[in-house]
């Protein structure tokens, strides 16, 4: 009975030996789970705020090709709903006296002029903010000085022609559709 007992005293201890090993390596591992687990965490919520940074960072940023500051944008529309109106009841049939296509033109660019100077007045710290408003603006008075100079040629005798001016191989107008909601009335273009 004393081996038995020797026995179970050399053997008694070792199970709780061994389950006191046991859990001091599950403690470990489970420390280095958690800090594996914590770890990646920061990962994926560091990746997730930048993709949400930088997602942010494109839509509101300046589209280069695109009027889209909504304070331009807002005084554009408005203006150019003017412009439209103005360059509608303006318009004078194919066929009248020279005087009065000249006439015609010249209140046509005036409206223009009017729409061009009223989006200017939103200052040109926002103009230059948005990067293809002033180039818009600069495409809209190229197009009335060739306007112009269509209705000095008409007054001065003649049939004369005109163009729309050119740019990259492009008339203006392209350009200048493409950018705003603001499109050319069809009435500024030259007659077919």
């Amino acid at each position: 009975m004393s081996k038995m007992s020797t026995m179970g005293s050399v053997s008694g201890p070792m199970p709780a030996l061994a389950q006191a090993q046991a859990m001091g390596g599950r403690r470990r591992r489970g420390k280095w789970l958690w800090l594996l687990a914590s770890v990646a965490l920061i990962f994926v919520l560091g990746g997730l705020g930048f993709f949400g940074w930088g997602l942010w960072a494109y839509a509101n940023h300046d589209h280069i090709d695109q009027i889209d500051d909504p304070q331009v944008v807002a005084i554009v529309e408005s203006a150019c709903a003017t412009m439209t109106r103005e360059v509608r009841l303006a318009a004078v049939s194919p066929g009248v006296p020279v005087r009065q296509q000249s006439a015609s033109i010249r209140r046509q660019d005036a409206a223009v002029q009017r729409m061009v100077a009223t989006i200017g007045g939103v200052g040109p710290d926002r103009i230059a903010g948005d990067v293809p408003t002033q180039a818009w603006l600069d495409d809209w008075q190229r197009l009335v000085g060739a306007r112009e100079r269509y209705a000095d040629a008409l007054q001065a005798g003649g049939q004369p022609g005109w163009e729309i001016p050119v740019e990259e191989g492009a008339p203006i107008t392209t350009r200048m559709d493409t950018v705003s909601s603001c499109t050319v009335p069809p009435e500024l273009t030259p007659p077919h």
